[in-house]
């Protein structure tokens, strides 16, 4: 039995890393193909990080839209483990090779929110003639998403419903799986002390190309957070010129105020006064009353606030290179309190048992596009973001104007709300997410063999 990780994205190891390491715990054999037009730079830098100190030898690095098709049908009957249904076409000889042996990896809420979106952005149809494994994190959060699928598709996507409810997908609840191993080279050793983690908003324009709504705009974004921004030039493009940095800057300005000039969204929350720069300046406000350190993790594909660089007493830059853990997993183990909007860090820091506030994203923000705000579903009670005592949400305007008012001690988390999370969210099994794994494929290897 030998298993083949795809990793086309680096954020794709964030998932991978708990179950390779137990492969190797257990003298499995793997290989790991990672896709080059995302990786240029991992072959020199990360390579150094301990976990693919580990791996380097299993380690094969090609561009996978010209070469992945090809290395499937040389590995067949290789189990292929994906976050996603096959991006290409399936002919029978491909179809062949992966049938009984295309694994998918629930990643957080956007597994279902990119079945939806496959026809939109693939112009395709979900191939659905071989059947594949589903790991599924828990029945609770699979049934909930599955419900929220089957009412969207006749809307949007029909062969999203029909992939998952076919019963070529065998669902597998496995559980959440998360690195928390020794601290890595790329990351710097932490020194214990009280601090608040603030995962900054994830400003993004090419957001608006992934809509399935009509004349999507980034208006609302770049007023709530945009005009604060170090643009790309400045934050990652340093050694370009001076020139080019400021017609950079002013470019970059310039199509943000002039894509908000005709949008209700953008002026109602610049009258209003809401934006990041008061929720970076709320966020220190409360860690002066509480005695504790304000700490900003960014991610290099966003952007950081500029107002971050005057009052935060750490900021983080992640490149998302490292891994087991990542830099992320090490900032949420050493804080007291996250704060965040809508982050899929919210499984990391539940099963790290600690306190997520999390600033829930309005209508606006998703374009008016009732289906993926639903999905995320901020605002029921007692939804994942807001669940009893260990994730409690806030309205923008709310956090603005009350949250430094809050005192630490208020904001504990009940043992009980912690064991009803896992449950309902993480994992609904004594054993680990990544020993379940290796059991579930252990007994069907065994049953294909009787």
């Amino acid at each position: 039995m030998k298993f083949i990780f795809l990793a086309p994205v680096r954020q794709s190891f964030r998932y991978y890393s708990p179950i390779i390491l137990n492969l190797i715990k257990h003298n499995f054999e793997f290989h790991v193909w990672i896709d080059t037009d995302d990786y240029r730079a991992i072959e020199k830098s990360c390579i150094k990080d301990p976990f693919f100190e580990k791996i380097s030898d299993r380690v094969s690095f090609f561009s996978f839209d010209s070469e992945l098709e090809e290395k499937i049908l040389a590995n067949e009957g290789r189990y292929f483990v994906s976050l996603n249904p096959p991006e290409f076409e399936l002919s029978q000889k491909l179809r062949n090779a992966i049938d009984k042996h295309w694994i998918i990896i629930q990643h957080g809420y956007d597994t279902f929110l990119e079945f939806l979106k496959w026809e939109v952005r693939n112009k395709a149809k979900l191939e659905n003639n071989y059947t594949r494994y589903f790991m599924t994190y828990t029945d609770f959060f699979y049934n909930k998403n599955y419900k929220w699928l089957r009412n969207a598709c006749p809307l949007k996507s029909s062969s999203a419903y029909k992939y998952l409810s076919s019963v070529k997908t065998i669902k597998v609840p496995m559980g959440f799986p998360i690195c928390t191993g020794t601290t890595s080279k790329c990351m710097r050793n932490y020194e214990k002390k009280r601090s608040l983690l603030y995962l900054p908003f994830p400003y993004s324009e090419d957001r608006v190309n992934d809509c399935f709504v009509e004349n999507p705009s980034y208006a609302w974004e770049f007023m709530f957070s945009g005009r604060y921004m170090r643009t790309k030039y400045n934050f990652h493009l340093s050694s370009k010129t001076t020139l080019k940095r400021i017609v950079s800057e002013f470019y970059f300005f310039l199509r943000g105020w002039w894509t908000s000039i005709y949008r209700y969204e953008a002026w109602e929350l610049f009258f209003k006064g809401l934006n990041e720069k008061k929720v970076i300046f709320e966020l220190r406000k409360f860690c002066d009353k509480n005695n504790l350190e304000l700490v900003i993790k960014g991610r290099r594909k966003f952007n950081i606030n500029k107002y971050a660089y005057e009052v935060a007493d750490e900021i983080i830059d992640d490149n998302e290179l490292s891994q087991c853990p990542t830099k992320l997993q090490e900032a949420v183990k050493n804080a007291d309190i996250v704060v965040g909007y809508n982050s899929t860090a919210i499984f990391e820091i539940a099963s790290m048992k600690k306190l997520y506030i999390n600033i829930n994203l309005p209508l606006v923000f998703f374009n008016n596009d009732r289906l993926s705000f639903d999905l995320f579903d901020t605002f029921s009670q007692d939804s994942m973001y807001n669940h009893k005592t260990i994730t409690r949400a806030f309205t923008i305007e709310h956090f603005i104007n009350y949250f430094s008012t809050k005192k630490l001690s208020e904001l504990r988390v009940k043992h009980q709300d912690i064991v009803s999370f896992k449950k309902r969210y993480l994992n609904q099994f004594n054993n680990s997410p990544e020993e379940k794994f290796v059991e579930f494929f252990s007994s069907v290897e065994k049953k294909s063999k009787s």
